[in-house]
């Protein structure tokens, strides 16, 4: 199971979300997720993929980082650091280390 499973609002501040086995969010349905001042390190994808962040709806991800999370348990697997299918607006933040069996080891969009 992911670290934080969400399909309503949520915003994130200055937090961690770390060493997570599937994921270490999940934004789906009608999810509205903002994240800011955050770091994501060590999160591991589900098959489909989204190490750091699973993305089915709508996300703002501001001045965060994401580092050394992963989307390798199948040959498909995509987006080490953000598997997005949604809205996805990325400022000021850092990806490094983050690898995928098949694409986007930082996003897959």
């Amino acid at each position: 199971k992911p670290g934080i499973s969400n399909s309503g609002v949520l915003t994130i501040r200055n937090s961690y979300i770390i060493n997570n086995s599937s994921s270490g969010i999940v934004n789906n349905g009608a999810g509205d997720l903002t994240i800011t001042d955050t770091i994501f390190s060590n999160n591991a994808g589900d098959a489909n993929g989204g190490g750091g962040i699973c993305i089915v709806c709508k996300a703002t991800i501001i001045s965060s980082t994401f580092s050394n999370n992963t989307a390798t348990v199948a040959t498909y697997s995509s987006g080490g650091g953000v598997f997005n299918l949604g809205k996805l607006i990325v400022m000021s933040s850092t990806f490094s280390g983050n690898t995928a069996s098949a694409s986007g080891g930082g996003i897959h969009n």
